[in-house]
Parts: structure tokens; C-alpha cells; sequence
């Protein structure tokens, strides 16, 4: 059996596992996390709010990545517009779909826990197949 803690679960994986599905929510909520675990800071000016990039980025999967803003300091408005681009497009869910995938290869190197066939099935239906039966358990 493989646990899956829960608490460092990033916003996007949680919507995955509660309803196999990334939507605009988890593209936002991940965003709203960038900026709590201190990877986008927020300078206010009057009513105005900017976003910016503020410490390395290295160690974010490659679909927060996608989120972070462009530009020095970008305005609450594009970043609103970037984020809702950026659900419209499924680069955000595909992103997911193949760092999941990647990290379902390595459970199976790692552990036989992940067959070849259930990897054709995708990382959400797979994630949730393993909870069911149990091979997965939530801490």
C-alpha cells in the first residue's frame, strides 16, 4: 500500500482526487497557493493590487510554472485573463495529467503498485481506482 499525504497536497491534486477533473477552480486555487507559500508576492498601491514572481522557482512542478506572472509587476486584471487563457487552453490539466504520469512511472518502478495497462487509463482515474481499493490511503 502507497500513502498519499495529504498535507502538502497542492490545490490542483486535491481537486483531481475529489472529482476527476481539473477546472478553473484548482487553476485559481493553485494560484492563491503560489502566493501563500510565498512564490508571488503582491504589492499594493491605493486599490491597486500587482503580482510578482519573489524567490526561485525551482523546485515548482512545471504546471505552477505556468501560472506565475510575465511581467515585473502584473496587474490583478491580467492576471486575472492569464489564468482564465490559461484554464480555456488545458495546458494546466495536461501539465498535471503528465507530471502525474511521471510519478505513476515511478511507483511502479519503485513499488509494482501501477500495472502498464492502468497507466493507459490516466493519472486522475488511476488515482482514484487505487483509493477504492485501497492500494492508495489519504493521510
Amino acid at each position: 500500500m502507497h500513502k498519499l499525504s495529504l498535507k502538502n497536497l497542492q490545490p490542483a491534486l486535491a481537486g483531481l482526487i475529489v472529482d476527476h477533473k481539473i477546472g478553473k477552480r484548482e487553476v485559481y486555487a493553485t494560484f492563491i497557493d503560489l502566493v501563500v507559500r510565498g512564490y508571488v508576492g503582491i504589492r499594493k498601491k491605493g486599490r491597486r493590487r500587482d503580482y510578482f514572481v519573489k524567490k526561485d522557482t525551482d523546485k515548482l512542478n512545471r504546471y505552477e510554472k505556468i501560472l506565475l506572472p510575465l511581467e515585473e509587476y502584473t496587474s490583478e486584471t491580467k492576471i486575472k485573463k492569464s489564468l482564465n487563457k490559461i484554464y480555456k487552453s488545458k495546458y494546466f490539466e495536461k501539465s498535471i495529467n503528465e507530471d502525474l504520469k511521471k510519478e505513476m512511472l515511478g511507483l511502479k518502478n519503485e513499488s509494482n503498485l501501477v500495472s502498464d495497462e492502468l497507466l493507459s487509463y490516466g493519472p486522475a482515474n488511476i488515482l482514484s481506482m487505487k483509493r477504492k481499493a485501497g492500494a492508495v490511503t489519504l493521510v
